[in-house]
Parts: structure tokens; C-alpha cells; sequence
């Protein structure tokens, strides 16, 4: 009898399409694979370009011109931005190609990813334009306007050059937004992903 039981059970938990007999296997603990990897290296370059970038903008270039001269101040603003700007497209090459490595796998599904590829080239292009165009326009025409004997805190005194300067700058403010926003969408996109 106990035979015929023993017997059955087996021939019952090895049947196609029956449910299994006995205590489940415990779940298989994540290991510290490639792709997790590849997760903490996105959020970490992420958050340092996010974060370097907001500090530059809202910390250290205001108070260098309160306190420095000037004429001062736009050198050292320039070369912070240029050094910023340096860092953030050698962090814009690495990061693409992690998100390309990461993957659909990685962001969970094939839009995800998509779109965290997009948000990331947008970033890069953006610093790509301020490395090579925008910051050495801008830190030009700011120091030839100083030499002119310009004062850039008088805003009644409105020159076409300092005119078109003050346009720049509003593009410079824009794309520096949309750096920013696609930063912040990238870490969200990290921080909800379930890997697949």
C-alpha cells in the first residue's frame, strides 16, 4: 500500500501539466552580474553630471561674481564651464555606451530603453555644443565687452553686441534645462526599472 502511494506520488509530480507536489524551490538570489553593474555605473555618472552641473550654475558662478571682480569673475566663470563642459562629454561618451550595452534588458522594456538612449544623447549633444560653440562664444564676447569699458551690470545700456550676448545666453539657459531634465528623467527611468 504504502508502495502503491509512494509510486503515484512520483508518477504525479513528473506528469506534463499537473501542478508540482511539494515545497517549492526558493527564489534564486540575484547574482552581482554585468547589468547591475552596468545600473550602479549609469545612476553614479548620472547623478555626478546632474549634480555638478546644478552646482556650477546655482552655487559657484554666482558667488565667484559677487565676491571676484568682474573681470575676474568671466575668466573664472569661463574655465569652469569649460572644465564642466569637458567632464560632461567625456561622462556623455560613457554613459551612451553603457545604454546601449544596458539595454532592453537592463531598462525593462524596448521603449524604456529607447527612450533612455534618446534622453541620453540629447544630453551629450548638448554638452558637445557647449564645449565647442557656446562657452567660447559667450566667454568671448563677455571679455570684449568688459575691455570696451562695458558695464555688464547696467542693464539700461543695451549695445547690439551685448544684445545678441544676452540672447546666448538665453539658449545657453535652455539647453542647459534640457540637459538637466534629461538627467533627472534618466535617473527616474534607473531608479523604476525592472530588469526582464
Amino acid at each position: 500500500m504504502v508502495r502503491g502511494k509512494s509510486s503515484y506520488g512520483i508518477r504525479a509530480a513528473h506528469r506534463p501539466g499537473k501542478g508540482r507536489i511539494g515545497p517549492m524551490p526558493p527564489p534564486r538570489k540575484e547574482k552581482l552580474t554585468t547589468r547591475r553593474l552596468l545600473a550602479f555605473g549609469l545612476t553614479t555618472c548620472f547623478a555626478v553630471w546632474v549634480g555638478g552641473s546644478v552646482m556650477t550654475d546655482v552655487v559657484m558662478i554666482p558667488i565667484a561674481f559677487r565676491v571676484l571682480p568682474r573681470e575676474q569673475a568671466i575668466i573664472f566663470g569661463a574655465e569652469a564651464f569649460r572644465q564642466l563642459n569637458i567632464i560632461e562629454s567625456m561622462l556623455g561618451a560613457a554613459t551612451v555606451l553603457m545604454t546601449f550595452a544596458f539595454g532592453r534588458p537592463g531598462f525593462g522594456t524596448r521603449r524604456r530603453s529607447i527612450v533612455a538612449l534618446c534622453l541620453n544623447l540629447a544630453m551629450t549633444l548638448c554638452a558637445l555644443i557647449f564645449l565647442l560653440y557656446l562657452t567660447p562664444y559667450i566667454t568671448a564676447r563677455a571679455e570684449a565687452l568688459v575691455h570696451a569699458g562695458v558695464d555688464l551690470d547696467d542693464l539700461t545700456f543695451m549695445p547690439p553686441d551685448r544684445v545678441k550676448l544676452r540672447d546666448i545666453h538665453i539658449v545657453y539657459a535652455l539647453l542647459d534645462g534640457l540637459k538637466i531634465s534629461a538627467g533627472v528623467a534618466l535617473l527616474w527611468l534607473l531608479s523604476t526599472r525592472r530588469s526582464r
